[in-house]
C-alpha cells in the first residue's frame, strides 16, 4: 500500500500479465456489477522484479603482498587488481500473522501462520489504500488496508484492472492480518579488471614490463616500462616497488606500501 510500501517498492504502472483472467465468460459469471479499480503495479510484470537496492559498495581486490618478497616468470602477472561491486538487495512481503481458511462457493484456500507473500501492487478505493494480495495461480486476490487487515472478499484481474468477484466469501477465524517484513539478499558483480603489471623478460641489461590497464568498459590500453640495470626501486604508475633481481625467466621484486 502506498503509506506502507512507497518506501520499499518502485511505484510503476504496468499492464500486469501474472496472474488475471481475460475469459469474457468467467468475468460475466463471477463479477460483482463489472466495477473496475486501476490498480498501480509494483512491476512490470514478474513478481520478483519487487526488489530495490538498499545498500551498494564497491571493493578493490590485489592478487599481491606488500613487503614481501616474491618473483613472477615471464609472461606472468607481477602485480593485478579487481575491483567487485557488492549490491544488497530487499524486497518487502507481508506475512500472515495466524492459520486462516478463506472459503467460496467453489473453492477452498488455506493460509498458514507465517507464510509470506509478495504485494504485486496496490488500489484505491473509496479513498483507502489497500495491497493487492495474491493467492494462488487460478487469480485470486485479497486486499490488505493499511494496518494490515484483510478484507472479506476476493478480487481478480481483468484487463489489468481489479475487479469484486460475486462469489460469497467468508474468512474464518475473522480480523485476519498481514504484517510488512523485509527480505534481503546479497549479489557479487562480475570483477572488473583495474590493471595488471606483467614481467617480459631481461633484454640488454634491462629488464622489460608491461602495464595494462582497463578502463570502465573493460578496454585494455598497455604501456612498456624499462628498468636499467641497477636500479632498485620504481614507481610504475604508481606501483611502487623494490626489484631485488633480474633474470632472463623471473624477476623478484617487493611491492612497497
Amino acid at each position: 500500500m502506498k503509506k506502507i510500501f512507497i518506501s520499499a517498492l518502485a511505484l510503476t504502472v504496468a499492464s500486469c500479465s501474472l496472474f488475471e483472467r481475460n475469459d469474457d465468460n468467467y468475468w460475466l459469471n463471477h463479477v460483482r456489477n463489472y466495477s473496475t479499480y486501476p490498480v498501480n503495479y509494483y512491476s512490470s510484470g514478474s513478481l520478483n522484479n519487487s526488489e530495490k537496492v538498499v545498500e551498494s559498495s564497491e571493493i578493490a581486490t590485489h592478487t599481491f603482498k606488500r613487503n614481501v618478497v616474491v618473483s613472477a616468470n615471464v609472461g606472468q602477472r607481477m602485480v593485478d587488481s579487481q575491483t567487485f561491486r557488492v549490491n544488497k538487495f530487499s524486497r518487502t512481503k507481508v506475512m500472515a500473522q495466524q492459520d486462516a481458511v478463506i472459503s467460496s462457493a467453489n473453492n477452498e484456500i488455506s493460509i498458514r501462520k507465517g507464510q509470506e507473500f509478495i504485494p504485486a501492487g496496490e488500489v484505491v478505493i473509496d479513498g483507502i489504500y489497500y495491497a493487492l494480495i495474491r493467492l494462488d495461480d487460478d487469480g485470486s486476490i485479497l486486499l490488505m488496508d493499511e494496518r494490515g487487515y484483510v478484507q472479506n472478499k476476493l478480487y481478480g484481474l481483468y484487463k489489468g484492472e481489479l475487479m469484486p468477484l460475486k462469489l460469497q466469501t467468508s474468512i474464518h477465524p475473522n480480523g485476519l492480518r498481514m504484517v510488512p517484513t523485509d527480505t534481503f539478499r546479497t549479489a557479487v558483480d562480475a570483477p572488473k579488471q583495474n590493471f595488471e603489471i606483467k614481467y617480459d623478460g631481461f633484454n640488454n641489461g634491462m629488464a622489460e614490463v608491461t602495464y595494462i590497464g582497463y578502463d570502465e568498459n573493460g578496454n585494455p590500453h598497455a604501456q612498456k616500462y624499462i628498468i636499467p640495470q641497477g636500479q632498485n626501486f620504481v614507481d610504475i604508475n604508481g606501483v611502487k616497488m623494490q626489484v631485488t633481481g633480474v633474470y632472463p625467466d623471473r624477476i623478484e621484486y617487493m611491492l612497497l606500501d
